[in-house]
């Protein structure tokens, strides 16, 4: 028996089946679309915000990079400054007879008003010494270091807060000898003004910094030598000062990764074999600041 079939039947069939197929595909192809299009607006905003966000975090740094090396420039340069207008002063050939009173009037009103600087010294190249320093009460005293033939003569004069002698000191001998000294050899193999490494100051035991400049007469002939001296504890203070975001610190360190000036100034010293010695970067347990400061050797200066 042959079967009749109904191909409108059919094909009916097939129109609601695509219909149906219709009803599904066409949102989710929709739903698809809208998603695409919401994802490359996030994707454009992300890039385009992130974009922004690093430029405006690189003109940051760099006005903060500006920033501290002006800040810590401003408070060195003073220590400079003194050594040249000293250096300029003394080796006028008319003040030679007066040398030592002018030099020594000249460092004491630096000293008093120049907060920074601690000690004022000049070394002559037969071992002669004069030194002004700064005490905690303000007040300044005076080491003077005489050689002769006879010996060593050290003289120390004492003074009050309104600058008044109190007591006179002297003593027959003395083991400092300025031309031993880092900042007087250092200024001899240089025109300009010389700073120092990180040494221990000889007479307070403390760690610092001099900027020294050797003095010449008009023949060339060596003078003697001028420096200035900038405890290191004093740096590390005002580096602590400074407000660098929310966490960050300003130091100055060596090419070797010895610390020179640190925000935490009693950390920038260790004892080693019963003396002294600087620190070094990776001593002071900052996985942060060691990792920047490789980075700073391999790819030199940045962020």
């Amino acid at each position: 028996m042959d079967e009749i079939l109904d191909i409108s039947r059919i094909d009916n069939r097939r129109e609601q089946l695509k219909l149906k197929v219709l009803r599904i595909l066409v949102p989710i192809l929709f739903v698809v679309i809208l998603m695409s299009a919401i994802w490359g607006i996030a994707m454009f905003t992300y890039t385009s915000n992130r974009r922004d966000a690093l430029a405006l975090s690189e003109n940051l740094l760099q006005s903060l990079d500006r920033r501290i090396a002006t800040e810590v420039r401003t408070f060195l340069k003073p220590a400079s400054d003194m050594v040249k207008i000293l250096d300029s002063t003394l080796k006028d050939p008319s003040y030679r007879e007066k040398r030592r009173v002018l030099g020594e009037s000249l460092a004491m009103q630096m000293l008093r008003n120049i907060p920074q600087l601690s000690i004022f010294s000049f070394g002559d190249t037969e071992g002669n010494y004069l030194m002004l320093k700064k005490m905690p009460d303000k007040s300044i005293h005076t080491k003077r270091i005489a050689r002769d033939a006879s010996g060593v003569k050290v003289t120390w004069i004492r003074r009050d807060a309104d600058d008044q002698e109190i007591e006179r000191e002297t003593a027959e001998d003395d083991a400092f000898d300025p031309r031993t000294r880092p900042w007087f050899i250092g200024a001899l193999n240089t025109a300009e003004v010389y700073w120092s490494d990180v040494y221990i100051f000889f007479t307070d035991k403390r760690p610092g910094i001099t900027a020294s400049k050797a003095f010449r007469d008009k023949s060339g002939e060596l003078i003697g030598v001028v420096g200035v001296d900038i405890e290191l504890e004093r740096l590390s203070h005002f580096l602590g000062t400074l407000q660098i975001g929310r966490n960050g610190k300003a130091m100055i360190i060596d090419e070797s990764g010895r610390l020179v000036a640190f925000p935490e100034g009693r950390r920038i010293m260790k004892r080693k074999d019963g003396t002294l010695v600087p620190a070094k970067l990776n001593e002071l347990d900052d996985p942060v600041l060691e990792r920047a400061f490789n980075r700073f050797r391999i790819e030199k200066a940045g962020y």
